[in-house]
């Protein structure tokens, strides 16, 4: 309906293509040979379960954050804080299972042998589900990634079609010195009056109007450290959705 295809293309908009897109910079294109591979290794996951006596209805589908129980294990101690308290077995499963990633990654800065880990669950087709699947890096040509759920699976490309929008069209229109294209449409019409804005407003200086910008910067409020997003300091990252 109206409303599910506006939620999906606001959360393309503001939360799957931009993660992409970092993870398209952060990892360099697959080399014909995977053993020649250099730089930084990342992965590339999608979590796709809701949970059973979760907080949302289940129309919803999963949200932003549902993975959380299971990274920080709530379902192995029946739950704490503000998460669940009523899992199934199969979720139990699954919490040990994201768990044995996570702590993979951040010791070797690679999630997968699964087999090494030992389980404080008994042998069981719930256990079983993951043991198989191999999660490989993600690059920006092949855009491969872990779909985590009761029936995981390696997929790739997600969303592709939906994300062009994004990620090829605008960007294409919008790229450095087209003439016939007006970047300023995006903007409000008073865009320079800063009573517009509640509390900072983030300079761009990647924009055709960056000199506007920029002036506005030095009319508005607090100091270029204000806008610092920081770096990424590392060569192994993770990326969800």
């Amino acid at each position: 309906n109206t409303r599910d295809t506006a939620v999906a293309a606001l959360s393309d908009a503001q939360f799957v293509a931009p993660i992409v897109r970092t993870g398209d910079l952060l990892a360099p294109p697959a080399p014909p040979n995977v053993q020649d591979k250099v730089g930084p290794r990342c992965y590339f996951y999608v979590f796709d379960y809701q949970t059973k006596d979760g907080d949302y209805p289940q129309r919803m589908g999963t949200v932003h954050g549902e993975d959380l129980p299971y990274i920080f294990g709530a379902p192995l101690i029946d739950g704490f804080n503000h998460f669940p308290t009523n899992y199934t077995k199969s979720e139990i499963a699954l919490s040990e299972a994201v768990m044995i990633y996570w702590t993979n990654f951040a010791k070797t800065g690679n999630p997968n042998e699964h087999h090494r880990q030992d389980s404080i669950l008994p042998a069981s087709k719930e256990r079983n589900r993951f043991r198989s699947i191999q999660w490989d890096e993600y690059d920006s040509l092949h855009q491969k990634y872990l779909e985590i759920g009761m029936k995981p699976r390696i997929k790739n490309h997600f969303r592709a079609h939906q994300l062009s929008i994004w990620l090829r069209l605008i960007p294409e229109l919008h790229r450095a010195g087209m003439e016939d294209v007006i970047a300023r449409h995006n903007l409000f019409k008073n865009h320079e009056d800063m009573s517009l804005y509640e509390g900072s407003v983030k300079y761009d200086p990647f924009t055709r109007f960056a000199a506007i910008d920029e002036a506005l910067f030095k009319k508005g409020r607090g100091n270029m450290s204000d806008y610092t997003n920081g770096l990424l300091n590392g060569k192994s990252y993770l990326y969800y959705l």
